[in-house]
């Protein structure tokens, strides 16, 4: 007995070495993934969790800068990773050759397409054709007024109420320059000026959600593609943000937010969590204003995608499916690594209500969004036309907004026309 017992022992450990070792897959995935809160993320929760789905797969990061400059120096190279996630201005690039098309894994893997915002999907659809999933960055709404309740309260102010079905409700515009003058003291008598009324986003996307708001564009699609920039609405919009610094001289640097100097922040729900955990004050969070062209916010996603050469087409979409799972977003929002890129995790009652700062966080979830323009091929040489010009808006209050705008309204044309 003792001896079959034996050959049966030797038998299970020679049929063991013999057997194949379970096969490795390796999953490349290019992008923002550094960072202390999204590498401790990657490494504490999302790659386990994936793994205890697909166990033989080996999940590499390769960490991008702010461009995708490396990405193109893997591409040369013949070593392209399977998924990339690029800067939002790059998508364009992207869409026209390098991404595969989503509606066949869509369609295969039966992923709710109801539960991504609108407007990430806009962003991400090139001639009718979807070729990105939202990474990072928000589908509503980008940016938000952020509030120090404590210098309204000794001003006797408060915040407005929004109605996000209409976007004519809470502050319009006038009605923030009003706020801000307010807002705008020389505390302690010197002539010298101790606390401001508004601390603006300087990004594009601030740039261009003004814009919209004043009831302008800076390009138009339909019937033809073509620059609108020197329209009478977009020097108004103009206008009022210079007044608002040069004129009522009621804008500070947004460094002076945390400090307790400033009453109106504008900036994104990040913000929050890297920039306010340890103030003393009290804040809260509102809506942006609304101009004759409505209320609108910025729409602003880094998109996800599957490269046309990855070996690992289905894997790549099946961690892209994972990664915008309720699991993943909640996980995310939670441990403020980045706002949730769906309507189930940002739509839950425990993410918009807080009974601390910032109390609610609705503006971020709810109201009408728009995207600028990635899916145009000439989009990031009209994004770098557009961004030294708007520079002059804010720094030089000498240079007429007529020449501002038409010099810009110029270089657009050229460069729609191919002609630099």
């Amino acid at each position: 007995m003792k001896k079959q017992q034996l050959f049966v022992s030797v038998l299970v450990m020679v049929l063991l070495v013999a057997l194949p070792a379970a096969a490795q897959r390796t999953l490349q995935i290019y992008g923002p993934v550094g960072g202390a809160g999204r590498t401790a993320a990657f490494r504490d929760f999302i790659i386990p969790k994936f793994q205890e789905i697909h166990p033989d797969v080996e999940i590499q990061l390769i960490q991008s800068n702010s461009s995708s400059e490396k990405l193109k120096v893997l591409i040369a190279a013949g070593t392209p990773p399977d998924i990339a996630v690029v800067p939002q201005a790059d998508f364009g690039m992207m869409a026209r050759g390098l991404y595969l098309e989503m509606a066949p894994f869509i369609e295969k893997y039966d992923f709710n397409m109801k539960n991504i915002p609108t407007e990430a999907i806009k962003q991400f659809t090139l001639n009718g054709v979807l070729y990105a999933l939202p990474f990072d960055g928000l589908g509503i709404n980008i940016d938000s007024l952020y509030i120090n309740l404590d210098l309204f309260r000794a001003a006797g102010l408060t915040t407005p109420k929004i109605n996000y079905d209409d976007p004519y409700s809470g502050w319009s515009y006038d009605q923030l320059r009003q706020t801000a003058k307010r807002l705008t003291r020389d505390n302690n008598g010197d002539g010298v000026m101790d606390q401001w009324g508004y601390a603006p986003s300087q990004g594009n996307g601030n740039w261009f959600r003004l814009i919209w708001s004043f009831g302008g564009n800076v390009v138009e699609e339909t019937p033809v593609l073509r620059s609108v920039v020197n329209s009478a609405e977009v020097i108004e919009a103009f206008q009022w943000m210079r007044d608002m610094k040069f004129t009522e001289q009621v804008t500070a640097a947004m460094a002076q937010f945390p400090q307790g100097r400033v009453g109106i922040l504008e900036q994104p729900l990040a913000y929050s969590s890297n920039q306010l955990a340890t103030v003393t004050f009290d804040w809260t969070l509102t809506a942006p204003p609304y101009g004759k062209g409505g209320r609108w916010g910025i729409a602003l996603n880094n998109p996800m995608g599957i490269m046309a050469t990855s070996k690992n087409k289905d894997l790549a979409f099946e961690f892209m499916q994972f990664w915008l799972s309720d699991e993943v977003q909640i996980y995310l929002s939670e441990r403020a690594v980045a706002p949730p890129q769906t309507y189930s995790a940002a739509s839950r009652a425990n993410f918009i209500y807080t009974d601390k700062p910032p109390y609610d966080r609705s503006p971020f979830v709810f109201g009408r969004s728009r995207s600028m323009p990635v899916w145009l091929e000439q989009w990031p040489e009209i994004l770098a036309a557009f961004r030294p010009e708007v520079d002059t808006v804010w720094t030089k209050p000498d240079v007429p907004l007529r020449t501002i705008t038409e010099r810009l309204h110029n270089q657009l044309t050229l460069i729609i026309e191919g002609k630099i």
